[in-house]
């Protein structure tokens, strides 16, 4: 059997603990895999934008599937190739129920991240994740007065959005609203203080076969590498499926191998055994 495409799920996998930086040994084997020829394809439910410092450049990873297969980029043309996004219309029905309420909500879309501006213009007030906390400094947010009103008049398609620390008593109110809307899907199920959710019928394996039909290549021909539920179908389907040491005992036992964790270069043995570099 010959590899000829590796995809990688990023935080739990490629990225170290931090969440932010990938070790020099994961960077020269990922060098090494496209030097061989090997396409190198992330899969992960990052936006564009938010790829680590690394990896927002790196030219051997051409396509990249973002937000969970909503978006699937060719980085060398800045083609879309592929997309399934929440329509501008249905966006804005989304956003209104959660703006104007003090919750923190990273928007993705157009391959970016939208804020609302009360909260962007008081971020140290709100429960930013420690590993975004750059992307200030970069100057990736968009912060706009009103999520639904700038969606809605400028044709923009959502991607993702992530809620963070929502109070108890708006929790089960949110989820039901987002939920009987029916445009959208919930990564986790539940009414958590952390709610992540995309567009409806979402699919990574349908957003893979964009790339695929590029390449010529096929899930015979592939190598995947994930820690978490969201990496479940893409393990499965995959010639050589690896769980991550740190990933959940039942991940590990639907895969081929359980490689090192992320803290340990986890990826970078697995690739290195299964690729022959």
């Amino acid at each position: 059997m010959s590899i000829k495409a590796i995809l990688l799920d990023m935080d739990g996998t490629l990225l170290l603990p931090d969440q932010i930086n990938i070790s020099q040994r994961c960077m020269d084997v990922l060098d090494r895999a496209a030097k061989a020829g090997i396409n190198v394809i992330p899969c992960t439910g990052r936006v564009l934008d938010m790829y680590p410092p690394q990896l927002l450049k790196y030219e051997p990873m051409r396509y990249r599937l973002t937000c969970h297969g909503a978006r699937v980029v060719d980085m060398k043309t800045g083609e879309t190739i592929y997309k399934k996004l929440v329509s501008p219309e249905d966006s804005a029905k989304v956003f209104k129920i959660f703006e104007g309420r003090q919750i923190y909500g990273e928007i993705a879309a157009e391959g970016t991240i939208y804020l609302e501006k009360e909260i962007a213009d008081d971020l140290p007030n709100y429960p930013v994740p420690a590993h975004h906390i750059w992307y200030k400094d970069a100057g990736i947010p968009k912060a706009v007065e009103s999520l639904s009103k700038h969606f809605e008049e400028n044709g923009i398609e959502m991607e993702k959005v992530n809620l963070y620390g929502i109070k108890e008593e708006d929790r089960q109110p949110i989820y039901d609203a987002l939920e009987n809307l029916g445009a959208t899907e919930f990564t986790r199920p539940g009414a958590v203080k952390d709610i992540e959710f995309l567009p409806k019928g979402i699919d990574k394996i349908e957003a893979l076969h964009s790339i695929f039909e590029r390449i010529n290549v096929d899930f015979s021909e592939v190598l995947a590498i994930g820690d978490s539920s969201s990496d479940e179908r893409i393990i499965e389907e995959s010639a050589v499926g690896v769980a991550m040491g740190n990933a959940p005992d039942w991940l590990k036992a639907k895969a081929d191998y359980v490689t090192d964790t992320n803290a340990a270069d986890g990826v970078a043995s697995a690739i290195e055994k299964f690729c022959k570099l």
